[in-house]
């Protein structure tokens, strides 16, 4: 793994940083694991929202804000997701811009509110309309 950390290759750099985060995450040291996670989530220029690694981060940044308490970050990830264009953003994106901003309005207390991230979200009727068409 040290050839990882040491890598040239911005990649290299990307999935040893996501992976870190994870485990720094699993040993509770939250603030540790959001600096990792952001190294890899900051490889997105390089790569785009598409690139494994970098949805990984995303992830791993909005679970180590999360359990440090810290919602300004929250919010600033969300964003991320948010400014998204369609051809930029996932599936798997979108769910995970959908499950936080659900569970930032919980942590609020506001269970009325709408999720940002649920915009986005296909309609389902419409997915059946298609597939019932063979679409």
């Amino acid at each position: 793994m040290a050839t990882l950390e040491t890598s040239q290759d911005v990649q290299f750099q990307g999935v040893f940083r996501v992976t870190q985060a994870s485990l720094l995450r699993a040993e509770g040291k939250y603030a540790e694991a959001l600096a990792a996670a952001e190294e890899a989530f900051a490889t997105r220029t390089e790569f785009g929202m598409r690139a494994a690694q970098v949805k990984e981060a995303l992830v791993e940044a909005l679970e180590a804000a999360f359990a440090l308490g810290d919602v300004g970050k929250v919010e600033e990830l969300l964003g991320v997701i948010e400014a998204l264009r369609p051809g930029e953003i996932t599936p798997l994106v979108q769910a995970q811009g959908a499950r936080f901003s659900a569970r930032l309005a919980a942590a609020r207390g506001d269970t009325e509110q709408s999720s940002p991230g649920s915009r986005r979200l296909p309609d389902s009727s419409r997915i059946c309309r298609c597939r019932s068409l063979g679409r």
